[in-house]
């Protein structure tokens, strides 16, 4: 009698749309979950992580000078370089003779697939649909990638560029003393990424495709943000996820080393970690690793080797942009920039 009333009774609408999610979310399908959580790759930092150090800890997960992609654009105190982005486009195009048009078509037979990228996206500002998301998205994809190629193209000839002003305050030898080098941070924080096949995309249309394979734009964004001096290629790996990835990726060239005995896991949950300070005072010298991969660490007669790592104002921001990705991004594999800090 009370499986009767129950099935008579109409189901509660929270149940009904439980009902319903199941029939239709593929929930507990463990192919489509992994199909999920493979494609997101720029994540927002989460408070926990920005609370663990100092107050002033969020500052190093956000950008200062430029926003890229959807997480930071329309922010008050980034709106300056706007006007410079869009300079940028317009030199693009007028320069090489293609079309705004040729450039979001481009983009958009990918839109989807880069929208996917950015977990916890906006769904009613950017994704498709009604009030013109899709349009906005396309729109900053093309505008903040179209700017990346033009600052990575003055890096190029030293900020001697004919299409601009010899005293333009961005695309200048100017600004690649005093402004690029703020854009490589802010190009290296978390929640600051732009996909590389949005670099990929335009530049197969303004250089040709042969000029946009997987190993040419990697290297292209690499020598731009590489942390180390003369960093070798990342090859054969395909297509970058994006400007960390692509510095990651570098940091940690060579061969993974060995994982952890067991016993070795249980010995690190309370192993302490000296200094360097510690180190010298205790007798350890200091030398230069003969690469600058952060796996080429060796310990012989007494001197500890390290990888050479160019530190400026930068380095910290980076290294916590780099360190929170290995902590969001199932796919960094393991905490090896972390562990080295």
């Amino acid at each position: 009698m009370e499986e009767e009333s129950r099935k008579g009774k109409a189901a509660a609408p929270w149940v009904a749309a439980v009902e319903e999610q199941l029939r239709q979310d593929g929930v507990g399908d463990r192919a489509a979950e992994e199909a999920r959580w493979r494609k997101h790759s720029v994540y927002r930092v989460p408070a926990h992580i920005k609370k663990a150090a100092a107050a002033a800890a969020a500052s190093r997960y956000e950008p200062q000078l430029v926003s890229l992609g959807p997480f930071h654009h329309g922010r008050t105190d980034l709106q300056p370089m706007e006007e410079h982005k869009r300079r940028a486009l317009l030199h693009l195009l007028r320069r090489t003779g293609r079309h705004a048009g040729d450039l979001a078509s481009a983009v958009e037979a990918v839109a989807e697939a880069l929208e996917d990228v950015y977990m916890d996206l906006d769904g009613d500002r950017w994704h498709g649909g009604g009030g013109g998301g899709r349009d906005r998205f396309v729109k900053v994809m093309v505008t903040d990638g179209c700017f990346l190629l033009e600052v990575m193209r003055t890096a190029e000839v030293d900020g001697e560029v004919d299409d601009y002003a010899a005293n333009d305050p961005v695309f200048s030898r100017h600004g690649e003393l005093y402004v690029f080098p703020y854009v490589r941070r802010d190009m290296l924080m978390m929640e600051n990424q732009l996909p590389l096949l949005v670099l990929q995309r335009l530049v197969a249309v303004v250089r040709g495709p042969h000029k946009a394979t997987d190993d040419v734009i990697n290297d292209m964004v690499l020598r731009f943000v590489s942390m180390t001096r003369d960093p070798p290629p990342i090859t054969g790996d395909g297509l970058a996820l994006h400007p960390i990835d692509v510095c990651h990726r570098s940091l940690l060239h060579g061969t993974p080393p060995p994982p952890p005995s067991t016993s070795r896991k249980r010995q690190r949950e309370d192993e302490f970690v000296p200094s360097a300070t510690e180190l010298e005072q205790a007798g350890v010298h200091f030398s230069r690793s003969p690469t600058r991969s952060l796996r080429d660490i060796s310990f012989r007669r007494g001197t500890l080797y390290i990888p050479e790592l160019a530190v400026d104002d930068t380095t910290e921001h980076k290294l916590f942009s780099l360190m929170a990705y290995e902590r969001l991004h199932a796919g960094a594999g393991a905490n090896e920039v972390t562990a080295y800090n």
